[in-house]
């Protein structure tokens, strides 16, 4: 059970970091490499539909995972740090990837507000 639990709390990491470094990429392709790398609307079609299902589940992965890890955490994490003296480097930690997990779900939700209608078909006429 105790490498469930380590494991469960390592992929609970791997899921910010995965959640993050995909909406980065989704933005580089729709916005900063416009001009380099025009995509057209098939090509944008296939980017966001990836990018999306990516942001779920890593977005999914993080609430099971973090609500595994929540349960067990006096018992595996505070107890560990607590004595090699780093709650504060556990603290920044949390602190940082909760802020990277917010600032994903804020990019999703941007990503679904500006993309989804042209996967929809409701495209607005040029």
């Amino acid at each position: 059970m105790t490498v469930l639990i380590m494991m469960n709390n390592y992929f609970h990491d791997f899921a910010v970091a995965v959640l993050i470094s995909n909406l980065i990429l989704f933005f580089a392709f729709t916005r900063g490499l416009r001009g380099e790398l025009a995509l057209n609307d098939a090509q944008l079609t296939v980017v966001y539909r990836v990018a999306k299902w990516v942001s779920v589940g890593s977005l999914i992965w993080i609430a099971i995972g973090g609500a595994i890890r929540t349960y067990h955490y006096g018992d595996f994490e505070w107890v560990e740090a607590a004595g090699k003296g780093q709650l504060v480097a556990l603290g920044v930690k949390h602190t940082v990837m909760g802020g990277c997990t917010i600032v994903g779900l804020w990019l999703q939700l941007r990503m679904s507000r500006e993309f989804g209608h042209r996967i929809s078909g409701r495209r607005e006429s040029a």
